[in-house]
């Protein structure tokens, strides 16, 4: 009803207007055509059920129309953060008495006005936090050396730990490079420094020997020795030098002695420590014993023109000529004898030449 009541004021309103430039002289007026009664009120009847019909399909409209579904299809998810808001319900029109009028006129068909529905009030929703990318675990970095040590192109090595005996073999070829140039107490101190850093090192240990014997320093050589074999019991070398170290001293029985101890089995096994204790057996006149290890020894290497001739001597001591000339040829035959050797070995061939 607020709209035919709002209809009818707008025609009161309009009543009292006449336009100042559109009036018409009383003189010029017609008389108004006489309206039959009826008429005028099938007329205001057929209006006000119009609308009545009117504001009836409005409701509907503002009640289900796509406003309202527009609202209720909006997403319904809330932000956890806070409580929805409520949409405000359709706001309408009071109604109010119609007003009475002297001669209402006939009320033109309203157009129904649109009614503003607010729109339902949301919080903006915080942007979801986007959690930080998953790193993955990076190798090892390692660091960087010293910028003292960094050149552009180049590799860093890094230094390996030095053995003792690493150290001992520096110091050995030290003092060979010494010795080699004539300078024997620089190349004797470097020796000892090799034995400083590692007492196993059995080549510094002989050639630091062999100085001393040169020297004629038998005793130190001698105890130099003996710690060598006393860490190394099978040193087959330093024995022999050892031995000859007692043979100077003197001491031939003890090193006749020490060469047996160290005797292998088989000749090939050292022929060198097998030589040199049948020239001591040779030389404490044990003939046969001397005699017996020269056939060993030329048996195995006939190429030896000094053993050939130990075993001359020998069967020439024993008085076995005619074997002894025979063992004095071939040693001549071989050709690995020195030009006195050679001059040796003619002369014991003429001196036990046959009479004639």
């Amino acid at each position: 009803m607020s709209l035919i009541n709002q209809m009818l004021r707008d025609l009161d309103r309009r009543k009292g207007e006449t336009p100042a430039g559109g009036a018409v002289p009383p003189a010029y007026r017609q008389p108004a055509p006489r309206r039959s009664p009826w008429l005028i009120l099938a007329f205001l009847t057929v209006a006000v059920l119009a609308a009545v019909a009117g504001w009836l399909a409005w409701e509907q409209y503002a009640g289900n129309g796509p406003v309202q579904n527009a609202a209720t299809a909006a997403p319904q998810k809330q932000v956890a953060a806070g409580p929805a808001t409520a949409t405000s319900p359709p706001v309408a029109t009071p109604e109010r008495k119609p007003t009475p009028s002297a001669a209402p006129r006939p009320p033109a068909k309203p157009e129904p006005a649109p009614v503003a529905v607010p729109a339902p009030v949301r919080k903006a929703e915080a942007p979801p936090r986007k959690r930080p990318p998953a790193v993955a675990a990076s190798p090892p970095v390692e660091e960087s050396p010293p910028a003292d040590e960094t050149r552009a192109g180049t590799v860093r090595k890094s230094a390996r730990p030095v053995t003792s005996l690493q150290r001992a073999e520096e110091h050995y070829r030290r003092a060979y490079t010494l010795l080699s140039r004539g300078q024997v107490e620089a190349g004797e101190a470097a020796l000892r420094q090799a034995l400083a850093a590692d007492a196993g090192h059995d080549k510094a240990r002989e050639l630091l020997a062999l100085v001393m014997v040169r020297a004629g320093r038998y005793v130190e050589a001698g105890e130099l020795l003996g710690e060598g074999l006393a860490i190394h019991p099978g040193n087959r070398q330093q024995v022999q030098i050892l031995a000859q170290v007692l043979d100077h001293q003197g001491r031939t029985a003890e090193a006749v002695q020490l060469l047996e101890r160290h005797r292998p089995t088989e000749v090939a096994v050292d022929p060198d420590l097998v030589a040199l204790l049948a020239a001591y057996y040779r030389k404490q006149k044990r003939y046969a014993e001397a005699a017996d290890l020269y056939r060993r020894l030329t048996a195995a290497r006939p190429d030896n023109g000094l053993w050939w001739i130990g075993l001359g001597l020998s069967l020439e001591a024993l008085d076995r000529p005619e074997a002894a000339r025979e063992a004095f040829r071939k040693a001549r035959d071989t050709g690995s004898l020195t030009a006195p050797l050679r001059k040796f070995v003619a002369d014991r061939l003429a001196a036990m030449a046959p009479e004639e």
